[in-house]
């Protein structure tokens, strides 16, 4: 009968412990899944944070394609009015010189009589 007593607390005391180890555990696994969900949702704005800095490098990378297009023509415009602005002084100066020449040939012209 001692020995039965003597198991049955030594029973009770395992299951104490037990009880006890398996508390510390099912508190470790709480706290594990609180960081766990944490963690799921530093990821998830992360993930938010990384698509949005996505969209706006896109958008940058678009902007600055659509500002060195829009030098391009630019430069092609200038380049093309300087042509034009070229033609037109030659005009204007092949101008001036044939009322030079006339203007001294009718002086000319005048001497003689």
């Amino acid at each position: 009968v001692e020995n039965w007593r003597q198991y049955r607390i030594i029973s009770e005391q395992k299951t104490k412990k037990l009880a006890k180890v398996k508390q510390k555990l099912q508190c470790a696994l709480q706290n594990s899944e609180l960081e766990v969900s944490r963690m799921r949702e530093k990821v998830r704005k992360a993930k938010k944070d990384f698509n949005y800095c996505d969209k706006q490098v896109a958008e940058y990378t678009a902007a600055v394609e659509a500002a060195r297009y829009e030098q391009d023509e630019m430069e092609r415009e200038s380049k093309d009015l300087d042509e034009i602005l070229a033609g037109a002084e030659k005009s204007v100066i092949e101008s001036i010189l044939k009322v030079k020449i006339q203007i001294y040939e009718q002086a000319k012209e005048e001497k003689k009589k």
